[in-house]
């Protein structure tokens, strides 16, 4: 009796819920059967009609068809009476757990004859009558002729097999009356009887309403199948969101409650001995899919839920589902009187969690708790459906679809501003990546064969044919002394202004700023090299004329440039660490740069960038001499490039180029007399040479050595 009365008070407290979540679902509009007896002669046969109301009941018995006939039918339809005394009048749809059969409370588990009398206009289209699932075989009896059979039924358990296909079944019965008799037997669950409402209509109509159903239950679960799906895809892609995970799992598990129930499409696809297993899967999808249900609410709104809460619905669940899995069906099929209290306590939790989201102002709160409140009132009508308090039909597939739509336009809002948040943070980096650009070059970043300063590692290093040129100013040090510190910073800010745009026009980048010169790196050849130091002479001569009109002394720079093989990575430890080059090349390039303050001269170029130049005869250049380079065994030929020298220096520079360079051979050679008589003759020609004057004193001192 327990289970009985737990039964009658689920049923008051969902009939509550009905009233109040679905309005208008109580209402009847339909005719209703009366002891036995269901009058469709002012029926509008445009439509489909249910075989609702009190069907005459005769408990543990499987009357003959024929013997429920009257003989009167066909004279007196109206007058026509119930020839078998019934033993009570049922409820359809509802199951027969409950029933007071001669003051005995009937169980779930035994066999019954249902009879109906259903009357006709005398002129009434071909029928049909279209059953869904009953409990839980039956066979279906239309004026003494056998229509069909769902499962078997028996009196016994040994012969007895339960079914919940769908069925269709064109009569041919053309008069005003049908005598519908159905023999119903159940010994696998906790309820018997015809539970489903019995839908009749024209031929056409029903076949057409069950192709409907059909289809749309197909396309909902297609639906939930490729957004549980993508929702798992989603969660592979990014597995910080666990909503994701939830949602689609809670996806797939309602699309296998949903081909379990309604038009029962996976009962119509496997053979009949499965009833049993799928009985199970569809009492664990209820448990499944509610925890997997709380379990998203809880992602998407940690701080608005209660971990306690999910574990103990978690732990609830799984015993429940325990219960299924190792259970006898007349077992586990109770169950579900018990779970729909913590069904109705979830959806009362859901409620308050969602109204604390949108009360917080969550993101999405407003759209998901509407979604939700659709989808726990569909919950809430099967509960009300299957304890049969109500008569609509099993809803929870279309509110879960509502809740996907809104959850896709949830999803879409999400992305929407993530491309967002993803183009603002891309322009910020980029200008970081700028930023960045200013103290790492791109081209560095390049030849290490990365794409972003952020994948730079200590350690990684590249080797590479390139021209290196060094650049500084002649006697700064001094210059400064009569500067403060802001104006010696805006002096060499603005110098290095002019000098850093010359170095890319012509395909290089700094590499690093030392002091009031810097180092920049030619991968594009030495051409590119040579060219930009010409232009960085031009440009220091144009930046002394606007010096030259403020009163202030002009600035002399030095210019060295050298080809070679080079390594450029990173160098230092994992918290501080600094792109660098390193090679004989920036040696030997720093050192020609050093020679110009010796030489006196501006531009200095090695013998490997010189022989590496397309043309070398497009420039004015002359032999400075053999210098040895630290790591080097064989000494270097350099050479002065005097392009940008004054129209007459270069004119005396060009004049002399022959004895200057032969003068510096005879002191290769050790010919110290000879070469001192030639540069002497090249002084008296160019008095303003300081490579000359170098040279002089040079082998001055030698032969002063010589001669004591």
């Amino acid at each position: 009796m327990y289970p009985f009365r737990l039964k009658l008070a689920a049923r008051q407290l969902l009939l509550l819920y009905a009233a109040i979540v679905l309005p208008g679902s109580l209402a009847l509009a339909e005719p209703l059967a009366e002891e036995g007896i269901l009058d469709l002669r002012q029926a509008d046969w445009e439509r489909i009609h249910f075989l609702d109301g009190k069907w005459a009941f005769y408990w543990n018995r499987l009357v003959n068809p024929l013997e429920l006939r009257s003989p009167d039918r066909a004279r007196e339809a109206e007058n026509a009476k119930i020839t078998e005394k019934p033993d009570a009048f049922a409820e359809v749809p509802d199951d027969w757990l409950g029933l007071e059969v001669k003051g005995t409370s009937l169980p779930g588990s035994g066999y019954a004859t249902y009879y109906l009398r259903v009357l006709l206009p005398e002129e009434h289209p071909p029928l049909s009558l279209k059953f869904l699932d009953q409990s839980s075989a039956y066979s279906l009896y239309v004026n003494g002729k056998l229509y069909g059979e769902n499962g078997q039924v028996s009196t016994s358990t040994e012969n007895y097999l339960p079914s919940y296909r769908t069925r269709l079944y064109e009569l041919q019965e053309k008069g005003e009356v049908l005598d519908i008799v159905i023999h119903v037997a159940n010994y696998g669950h906790r309820k018997g009887g015809l539970w489903e409402r019995i839908h009749i209509g024209p031929q056409d109509k029903v076949r057409q309403f069950r192709e409907g159903r059909i289809v749309f239950e197909s396309f909902i679960a297609g639906t939930l199948v490729i957004m549980g799906f993508y929702h798992l895809g989603l969660f592979y892609l990014r597995r910080k969101d666990r909503s994701t995970l939830w949602f689609g799992l809670f996806c797939l598990i309602i699309v296998l409650r949903l081909v379990l129930i309604g038009e029962r499409l996976l009962h119509d696809i496997v053979p009949e001995g499965w009833w049993e297993t799928l009985l199970r899967l569809e009492y664990l999808s209820v448990y499944g899919g509610l925890c997997s249900f709380i379990a998203f609410v809880h992602s998407l709104y940690p701080d608005e839920t209660s971990r306690r809460f999910l574990q103990g619905l978690t732990v609830v669940s799984a015993l429940f589902g325990l219960l299924v899995l190792v259970g006898p069906t007349l077992w586990f099929t109770h169950s579900i009187d018990y779970f729909q209290f913590v069904i109705l306590a979830a959806i009362f939790y859901v409620i308050v969690v969602f109204g604390l989201a949108v009360y917080r102002k969550r993101e999405g709160a407003i759209f998901v708790s509407v979604a939700s409140l659709v989808l726990c009132a569909t919950v809430v009508n099967d509960l009300a459906y299957n304890q049969q308090v109500i008569r609509t039909a099993q809803l929870v597939a279309v509110g879960l679809f509502v809740f996907i739509f809104i959850q896709a336009f949830i999803l879409s809002i999400r992305f929407s501003r993530a491309f967002s948040t993803i183009e603002s943070m891309k322009d910020s980096l980029q200008k970081y990546n700028q930023a960045y650009s200013r103290f790492v070059p791109e081209e560095f970043l390049k030849y290490l064969h990365k794409d972003s300063i952020l994948d730079i590692r200590l350690g990684d290093q590249v080797q590479e044919t390139m021209s290196v040129l060094f650049l500084d100013i002649r006697d700064f040090t001094q210059r400064s002394e009569r500067m403060t510190p802001a104006e010696t910073f805006g002096f060499i800010n603005e110098y290095l202004g002019r000098v850093g745009p010359l170095i890319r026009a012509y395909h290089g980048f700094i590499d690093k700023y030392l002091g009031d010169g810097l180092m920049a790196l030619f991968p594009g050849g030495p051409q590119d090299a040579v060219e930009a130091g010409l232009a960085i002479q031009k440009a220091v001569q144009q930046f002394n004329d606007e010096l030259a009109s403020q009163d202030l002394d002009p600035i002399r720079i030095g210019v060295g440039i050298h080809t070679g093989l080079l390594m450029l990575g990173t160098v230092g430890e994992s918290e501080r660490m600094d792109g660098t080059v390193i090679s004989d090349a920036v040696n030997l390039a720093a050192r020609t740069e050093g020679l110009t303050r010796i030489y006196g001269v501006s531009m200095i170029v090695s013998q490997d960038t010189l022989f590496q130049l397309d043309d070398p005869t497009r420039y004015n250049y002359r032999f400075l001499g053999k210098v040895r380079v630290k790591g080097k065994d064989e000494p270097v030929s350099i050479f002065e490039f005097f392009d940008e020298d004054d129209r007459e220096t270069r004119t005396v520079k060009v004049v002399t180029r022959e004895d200057f360079e032969r003068g510096v051979m005879q002191l290769h050679d050790r010919d110290f007399l000879a070469a001192k008589d030639t540069f002497e003759a090249v002084k008296r020609a160019a008095p303003e040479d300081r490579a000359v004057h170098y040279y002089l004193s040079r082998l001055e001192r030698i032969l002063l050595r010589k001669s004591g």
